[in-house]
């Protein structure tokens, strides 16, 4: 079974991501420990999102799919805050960067977009360390593929990344 990407339905993505973000961010500044402890992490990847919230809410509102999703994008990245932000912003742009040229999200095309979102991160760090969110996305690309070679939905190889 595919997705289909609505334009409505992505903004309250986005808004969930921030709302999110927003709740857990104390909590997420306070894990901060690599590669110094900050403690801004969680603060700085809400900011990051809120600023990609508001840059599809903002007048005029994109209607269109890839407007949106590409607005998004740039929102996240002028908006990025610290290097979470940054890295954050990467990942999330590289991932629709391939998403908004389809009219239905197959398995495969989820795998695309989380090896393009690995991709964009790690070359966003000049020193990439393991053990970090670069990790976890790399494993997310990982899990996505073996879950595809399998002929799951994309629903299912969302869920298995």
């Amino acid at each position: 079974m595919s997705l289909r990407i609505d334009a409505d339905k992505f903004r309250e993505w986005a808004r969930l991501c921030a709302d999110s973000l927003a709740a857990a961010r104390v909590e997420i500044d306070a894990l901060n420990v690599f590669p110094v402890p900050d403690s801004d992490t969680g603060t700085n990847a809400y900011l990051t999102f809120a600023a990609g919230l508001e840059a599809i809410t903002e007048d005029p509102v994109p209607t269109k799919v890839p407007e949106v999703l590409k607005r998004y994008g740039e929102g996240l990245l002028m908006g990025a805050k610290g290097n979470s932000g940054t890295i954050l912003s990467e990942l999330i742009r590289g991932s629709l960067r391939v998403l908004r040229t389809k009219k239905r999200v197959e398995g495969a095309d989820v795998v695309e977009a989380l090896e393009a979102a690995s991709k964009a991160a790690y070359a966003a760090v000049g020193d990439p360390q393991e053990g970090t969110i670069l990790s976890v996305s790399a494993a997310a690309a990982k899990g996505a593929r073996e879950a595809e070679a399998k002929g799951l939905s994309a629903e299912e190889v969302f869920d298995a990344a």
